[in-house]
Protein backbone atom coordinates (compact mmCIF):
# COMPACT_ATOMS: atom_id res chain seq x y z
CA UNK A 1 0.00 0.00 0.00
CA UNK A 2 1.33 3.14 -1.18
CA UNK A 3 0.84 6.53 0.93
CA UNK A 4 0.73 9.76 -0.09
CA UNK A 5 3.31 11.39 2.21
CA UNK A 6 5.82 9.16 0.91
CA UNK A 7 4.70 10.62 -2.65
CA UNK A 8 4.42 13.97 -1.78
CA UNK A 9 7.92 13.93 -0.27
CA UNK A 10 9.57 12.24 -2.82
CA UNK A 11 10.48 15.32 -5.34
CA UNK A 12 11.00 17.56 -2.38
CA UNK A 13 13.99 14.88 -1.54
CA UNK A 14 15.10 14.52 -4.99
CA UNK A 15 14.59 19.03 -5.92
CA UNK A 16 17.37 19.05 -2.10
CA UNK A 17 20.01 16.56 -3.25
CA UNK A 18 19.83 17.79 -7.11
CA UNK A 19 20.57 20.87 -5.15
CA UNK A 20 23.34 19.65 -3.35
CA UNK A 21 25.22 17.77 -5.98
CA UNK A 22 27.49 19.48 -7.92
CA UNK A 23 28.01 16.78 -11.35
CA UNK A 24 25.62 17.29 -14.00
CA UNK A 25 25.43 13.74 -14.87
CA UNK A 26 24.57 12.44 -11.69
CA UNK A 27 21.35 14.94 -11.25
CA UNK A 28 20.44 14.07 -14.19
CA UNK A 29 20.23 10.31 -12.71
CA UNK A 30 18.36 11.36 -9.65
CA UNK A 31 15.80 13.57 -12.06
CA UNK A 32 14.61 10.82 -13.98
CA UNK A 33 14.80 8.21 -11.32
CA UNK A 34 12.54 10.48 -9.39
CA UNK A 35 10.60 10.93 -12.44
CA UNK A 36 10.11 7.07 -12.61
CA UNK A 37 9.59 6.46 -8.99
CA UNK A 38 6.59 9.46 -9.22
CA UNK A 39 5.31 7.56 -11.77
CA UNK A 40 5.38 4.49 -10.18
CA UNK A 41 4.46 5.59 -6.67
CA UNK A 42 1.52 7.17 -8.17
CA UNK A 43 0.03 4.57 -9.90
CA UNK A 44 0.28 2.62 -6.70
CA UNK A 45 -2.04 5.33 -4.81
CA UNK A 46 -4.62 5.80 -7.71
CA UNK A 47 -5.01 1.62 -7.26
CA UNK A 48 -4.82 1.11 -3.79
CA UNK A 49 -8.69 2.08 -2.92
CA UNK A 50 -9.81 5.27 -0.75
CA UNK A 51 -6.97 6.27 1.54
CA UNK A 52 -7.93 9.42 3.47
CA UNK A 53 -5.72 10.70 6.51
CA UNK A 54 -6.45 14.19 8.57
CA UNK A 55 -4.81 16.00 5.76
CA UNK A 56 -3.36 14.27 3.11
CA UNK A 57 -5.60 11.62 1.29
CA UNK A 58 -6.78 11.39 -2.83
CA UNK A 59 -10.14 11.37 -4.24
CA UNK A 60 -11.63 10.42 -7.40
CA UNK A 61 -10.85 13.70 -9.29
CA UNK A 62 -7.13 13.78 -7.12
CA UNK A 63 -6.57 10.50 -8.55
CA UNK A 64 -7.49 11.56 -12.42
CA UNK A 65 -5.26 14.50 -11.94
CA UNK A 66 -2.41 12.90 -10.65
CA UNK A 67 -2.23 10.31 -13.04
CA UNK A 68 -2.19 12.77 -15.61
CA UNK A 69 0.78 15.16 -13.48
CA UNK A 70 2.70 11.69 -13.45
CA UNK A 71 2.21 10.79 -16.95
CA UNK A 72 2.94 14.25 -18.55
CA UNK A 73 6.32 14.45 -16.68
CA UNK A 74 7.67 11.23 -18.12
CA UNK A 75 8.25 13.06 -21.34
CA UNK A 76 9.01 16.11 -19.55
CA UNK A 77 11.82 14.80 -17.79
CA UNK A 78 13.37 12.92 -20.96
CA UNK A 79 12.88 16.34 -23.19
CA UNK A 80 15.12 17.99 -20.32
CA UNK A 81 17.81 16.15 -19.97
CA UNK A 82 18.42 15.67 -23.33
CA UNK A 83 18.39 19.67 -23.64
CA UNK A 84 20.55 19.88 -20.76
CA UNK A 85 23.16 17.58 -22.75
CA UNK A 86 22.70 19.18 -26.15
CA UNK A 87 25.29 22.15 -24.30
CA UNK A 88 22.44 24.73 -25.46
CA UNK A 89 21.88 25.57 -21.90
CA UNK A 90 25.07 26.48 -19.73
CA UNK A 91 23.36 25.14 -16.40
CA UNK A 92 20.73 21.58 -16.60
CA UNK A 93 20.87 21.96 -12.75
CA UNK A 94 18.19 24.96 -12.33
CA UNK A 95 15.73 22.84 -14.69
CA UNK A 96 16.14 19.35 -12.87
CA UNK A 97 15.42 21.73 -9.15
CA UNK A 98 12.58 23.82 -10.55
CA UNK A 99 10.64 20.99 -12.52
CA UNK A 100 11.28 18.67 -9.22
CA UNK A 101 9.66 21.32 -7.22
CA UNK A 102 7.00 21.90 -9.57
CA UNK A 103 6.11 17.92 -9.27
CA UNK A 104 6.26 18.30 -5.92
CA UNK A 105 4.32 21.05 -5.42
CA UNK A 106 1.55 19.45 -7.77
CA UNK A 107 1.26 16.29 -5.76
CA UNK A 108 1.13 18.44 -2.54
CA UNK A 109 -1.92 20.59 -4.42
CA UNK A 110 -3.76 17.15 -5.30
CA UNK A 111 -2.93 14.68 -2.08
CA UNK A 112 -4.32 17.56 0.38
CA UNK A 113 -7.71 17.05 1.51
CA UNK A 114 -10.01 19.80 2.99
CA UNK A 115 -9.04 22.78 0.09
CA UNK A 116 -12.74 23.70 0.95
CA UNK A 117 -13.48 22.60 -2.58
Amino acid sequence: MAEPQLLVALPFVGALTVYLVTSESIDRRIFLGVALAHLILSMLVITSGDQYGEVLGIDELGKVLLGLVSIVNIPCSFAGVEYSRSGRRANGNSYFLFNLLFLGTMTAALCTLHLGI
